[in-house]
This record gives C-alpha cells, sequence and structure tokens, in this order.
C-alpha cells in the first residue's frame, strides 16, 4: 500500500476533490429530472453530447475513484492524485452548474482548470524521485540519476510555464478548446529534447539502456484509442455514446496494460 497518499496534503486535497464531486454528482442526480444533459462540447465550447443525469454525473467521479485506488495500492507519487483528481472535479461542477441553468462559459472555464492543472504537475514534477510510474520518463533520465533530477526540474519549470500561458489564454474571448494543448505540447517536447541533451552531456557517444518494450508499444497502441474516438466524433463518424464507450474501454484496457507490464518488468 501507498501510504505516502495516506499522509501526504496533495493525497488529502485530492481524496476531497473526490468527495466533493461525487457529492455534486449525487446532488445533480437527486434533483435533476431524467432529460439528458449536456456533458461534452466541441472546440467552441457549445454542447455536442449528452448523458442522462446519472451516467452523466457520475461516470467522472467513478473514473476518478478508480485511478485514487490505484494511486494506493501501487507506488504512484501523490501529485499525480491530485493533477487527476482537479480536473474531475472542476469538469463534474462545471457540467452539474450548468445542468442546473448556470450560464457559464465553457471554454474560460476548461482554460482555467487545465491552467491549474499543467501547474500542480510542473510545481511537483522537480520532486519526483527515480520512480516506474509518474514524471518525464525518458530511456535517459531512466539510466541516470543526475539526468533524471535535471530532466524534472526542467519539465517542471516548463509545465508550470505552459500552465502560466493557458490561464493567460482565458482572457481571450475568442480562445478554442483545441488550442489550449499547444503550450503543454510544446513543455512536453522541449522537456524530451533537455532530457536527450543532459545525457548527450554525460554519456557523449552512449546509448541509454533502457528501450521501448513491447508492451509500452501496446499501451502507447490504446492510447491512441480515446484520441482517435473523439476524432471520429468531431469529424461525424461517431455518435457521442460511442466515444464514450471507446473512451472509457481505453482508458482501462491503459490500466490494465500498463499494470501488466510493471509485474512482468518487460521494459
Amino acid at each position: 500500500m501507498n501510504r505516502s497518499l495516506l499522509s501526504s496534503q496533495a493525497g488529502a486535497v485530492s481524496a476531497a476533490l473526490l468527495l466533493l464531486s461525487l457529492a455534486g454528482g449525487l446532488y445533480g442526480w437527486w434533483v435533476l429530472p431524467a432529460e439528458p444533459i449536456a456533458v461534452h462540447f466541441d472546440m467552441a465550447g457549445k454542447p455536442d453530447g449528452w448523458m442522462t443525469p446519472a451516467l452523466g454525473l457520475l461516470l467522472g467521479p467513478g473514473i476518478g475513484a478508480v485511478i485514487w485506488l490505484l494511486c494506493l495500492l501501487l507506488p504512484i507519487p501523490p501529485a499525480t492524485a491530485l493533477a487527476v483528481s482537479l480536473p474531475i472535479a472542476g469538469a463534474e461542477m462545471l457540467i452539474l452548474g450548468l445542468a442546473l441553468g448556470q450560464s457559464w462559459n465553457v471554454t474560460r472555464v476548461l482554460t482555467l482548470l487545465l491552467g491549474l492543472t499543467w501547474i500542480i504537475m510542473g510545481n511537483s514534477l522537480g520532486k519526483l524521485p527515480r520512480n516506474d510510474w509518474a514524471g518525464i520518463r525518458t530511456p535517459w533520465a531512466k539510466d541516470d540519476e543526475e539526468v533524471w533530477a535535471g530532466t524534472q526540474r526542467f519539465g517542471g519549470w516548463a509545465f508550470i510555464t505552459a500552465g502560466l500561458a493557458t490561464l493567460a489564454m482565458a482572457a481571450d474571448p475568442g480562445i478554442r478548446l483545441g488550442q489550449l494543448m499547444a503550450p503543454v505540447a510544446v513543455a512536453a517536447g522541449l522537456s524530451v529534447l533537455r532530457s536527450w541533451q543532459l545525457w548527450r552531456r554525460r554519456h557523449p557517444g552512449q546509448r541509454a539502456s533502457h528501450k521501448v518494450g513491447a508492451m509500452t508499444l501496446v499501451v502507447l497502441g490504446l492510447a491512441l484509442v480515446p484520441l482517435l474516438a473523439v476524432l471520429a466524433h468531431k469529424l461525424g463518424y461517431l455518435p457521442s455514446r460511442w466515444m464514450v464507450r471507446l473512451a472509457l474501454g481505453g482508458a482501462i484496457a491503459i490500466i490494465v496494460a500498463t499494470a501488466i507490464r510493471k509485474a512482468g518488468q518487460t521494459d
């Protein structure tokens, strides 16, 4: 059992956020009529996917609870649970508020949520010890303690900067959801490049002993399933109910495949 999750501030805050989202979901399920509510939004923040209140309001807290339990059972840093719980709780409150008649700006709320999530992730990266579950786990960082530390420090500042840039986007009334991923994509790419640079500086001419194994490729392949499902839905080829089923199934498959990979130490 991962006792650091139970004793850390990040673990306590993440649990409180999940309980808050669950309480909100149960309240909405109790007071709302059985008609579908908006749970998915297009790139302009307009609703384009609906579910019943029971499924739409309890699915997020359910996924968050599964991830929190995995963090409790496995040696996953507590900050990971917090980085997952914040957007789930925020999205839950957004869906509930809109269903209850609030006229919130969806794009602006999601922009703030993403920005805060990147900042939390960045703040935790610089403190992460070398581990098998979280962090910027390039082959070079996994092979060298100093490269790991330098990669996480650089990645921490890069993600914090991406978070601040994302928060600044909230001031633009014309921002679209697709643009919000640009800062974190740049931060991730620069972090990988920095990790390689640190390795080359310390080990000129050498290659990292850690290589991408078969199960890692399976996990990466499974990660494409939710992305392709969302893309197919955006293009009009996939109904929203199938998009949700494929996205949820892909997420569960990723968790299972990751656990198998770690148990078998295939990488």
